[in-house]
């Protein structure tokens, strides 16, 4: 069975210099294990936004969906367009800001979104009514992120001016986490979670109830599990990525997560250098004592994805070995010491396993002083990903 999906995998990957390798399978089952970390009722809503976290937005979303998942969630209305484009009807929620003049869009990619102005609810209340719809809105709630949102004594307020405009609908009391992943101390997102409660607490007095409530990512519902409320938004555990080394270790007691993204390049023969020569742009790499030894160039850089903090920083893996990063990463091409010889076209592993070595997102991300969301979601898009 293994080698079958060898042999797909090179034939699908026989002339791309470089490509990623998307683990449906692994996403799969992340889905359904974080599924069982909800409380009963609670919908599992999984971010696909960002082109699914640099994993490919369509087939994630397909995938999420037969594991389980209840709505997806993304940015904005051209993300929410893309799915609807692939014939994907299921339940769609925007996060992100959407303009009044987007409106229109929204109404005909029918999908919910989340609001804390009052122009754009009546934007979308003349959208939904021209074009003789009823859409579904969440009211954003300021409680300590400070990104946008309206505070909780105003919520009243907002949610009357809806319901006082056709073709709108309430659905929805929404908030964002500052401080989950970072650390053990969860008393500020305990904070805010008591904010949220107090937000529905004045819409149930005002007369608005059994809306849904969200406000965790998907670390959130595991180690806050009073934050999970009525849905999740699931993003980084479903990709199989850890939020932090401080508690990532909690989450994995709580289950199994498999990385979903590797990332492969084709080696190309560089040209031979020795002692005392130097590698690469501003002579950054001065090659040591020794017998003159051959470069292998890799045909991605920065533009690719390849972060040019990596810089002498760092390996590739290939062939199960390590190849140290020599020299300055370029626009498109980088340079790596490779342990042996090799053809041209030997794969080199930029994420993921190759023989007894691993590199995942988490150790780049610790090397270029960034977090390991940066790291997959700025592979360049035009990179094919290869589903399995």
């Amino acid at each position: 069975m293994g080698g079958g999906s060898n042999l797909i995998r090179d034939a699908a990957t026989a002339e791309l210099p470089t490509w990623c390798e998307i683990d449906l399978s692994g996403l799969r089952s992340n889905v359904s294990a974080l599924k069982q970390t909800l409380r009963p009722g609670c919908i599992l809503g999984v971010v696909v936004k960002a082109d699914a976290y640099g994993h490919g937005m369509i087939p994630c979303a397909k995938a999420a969906l037969a594991a389980g998942a209840g709505r997806l969630i993304v940015n904005d209305v051209a993300e929410a367009a893309r799915l609807r484009h692939a014939e994907i009807p299921d339940d769609i929620y925007i996060c992100g800001p959407t303009l009044a003049a987007q409106a229109a869009e929204v109404i005909k990619v029918q999908a919910s979104v989340a609001v804390d102005d009052l122009s754009l609810v009546e934007a979308l209340s003349q959208a939904a009514t021209s074009h003789r719809r009823t859409l579904p809105v969440h009211i954003k709630v300021e409680t300590g992120t400070h990104r946008r949102g309206v505070l909780p004594e105003d919520v009243a307020e907002l949610a009357r001016a809806i319901s006082q405009r056709s073709g709108l609908c309430l659905e929805g009391l929404t908030t964002h986490l500052a401080d989950v992943e970072d650390g053990d101390d969860h008393q500020f997102a305990c904070q805010q979670v008591a904010r949220l409660n107090e937000a529905r607490r004045r819409l149930t007095e005002a007369g608005f109830d059994k809306l849904i409530l969200h406000a965790a990512s998907s670390a959130a519902a595991v180690v806050l599990p009073e934050s999970q409320f009525d849905m999740v938004r699931a993003g980084l555990l479903a990709y199989g990525l850890l939020p932090s080394e401080t508690i990532g270790p909690r989450i994995l007691d709580r289950m199994k997560l498999v990385p979903v993204l590797s990332w492969r390049a084709r080696l190309f023969p560089g040209a031979p250098v020795a002692e005392g020569e130097t590698i690469g742009y501003g002579r950054t790499y001065r090659v040591g004592s020794g017998p003159a030894r051959r470069q292998a160039v890799l045909n991605v850089g920065y533009h690719e994805g390849f972060d040019r903090r990596r810089s002498n920083r760092g390996y590739v893996l290939t062939g199960g070995e390590r190849a140290p990063i020599r020299g300055r990463i370029c626009m498109n091409m980088s340079m790596v010491e490779p342990p042996s010889e090799l053809a041209s076209g030997a794969v080199a592993t930029l994420i993921g396993r190759d023989g007894g070595e691993q590199i995942w997102a988490d150790q780049i991300a610790r090397w270029t002083s960034t977090i390991n969301y940066e790291v997959v979601s700025r592979i360049h898009p035009a990179i094919p990903r290869i589903t399995h």
